[in-house]
Order: structure tokens, then C-alpha cells, then sequence
């Protein structure tokens, strides 16, 4: 639950880009150019998809989010002493 939790925002932000690039095209490629069934294709998008949301929401926390948290942590502290007489 922690890992879903230090994710969650990145999930939240890339899923739909995702889905929207990687999914529909492979279940396309699936269903029309392995004439796969519709569950089939289904299933093996769903198996595709999860690993690769997975795996770039955790890198994106990684490089991104956690690293723009610390910025934006630096520039509040030094607004603050700033700010103070």
C-alpha cells in the first residue's frame, strides 16, 4: 500500500496517456492482425498494460515528482527566511 501510495500521483497523471497510446494500438494489433479473439485481445492487453503503467509511474515518481517536491520544499524554506526580519 505504501508503493501504491508513493505512486498513486504519477499513476494518476500517465494511465490515460498510456491507454490512450499503447492499449488502443495493441489490442488493435491483436484483434485485427493476430485475428485473436475479443476476450483474447482483451486479456492480453490488460497483461501488457499494467506492467508498462506500472513501470513508468514509478519512474516518473522517481526522476520527476519526488525530485520537483524537493525543489519546491528548498524554494518555500528560502521564501520563508526571506520573508522573516
Amino acid at each position: 500500500m505504501l508503493f501504491l501510495g508513493r505512486i498513486s500521483f504519477s499513476l494518476y497523471l500517465l494511465h490515460s496517456f498510456i491507454i490512450a497510446i499503447w492499449s488502443k494500438r495493441f489490442f488493435y494489433y491483436c484483434s485485427h492482425n493476430l485475428t485473436l479473439s475479443y476476450k483474447a485481445s482483451f486479456a492480453l492487453t490488460v497483461i501488457t498494460t499494467l506492467p508498462l503503467v506500472f513501470a513508468a509511474a514509478y519512474t516518473y515518481t522517481i526522476y520527476v515528482d519526488e525530485k520537483a517536491i524537493r525543489v519546491g520544499q528548498t524554494l518555500y524554506r528560502k521564501a520563508l527566511t526571506l520573508n522573516t526580519p
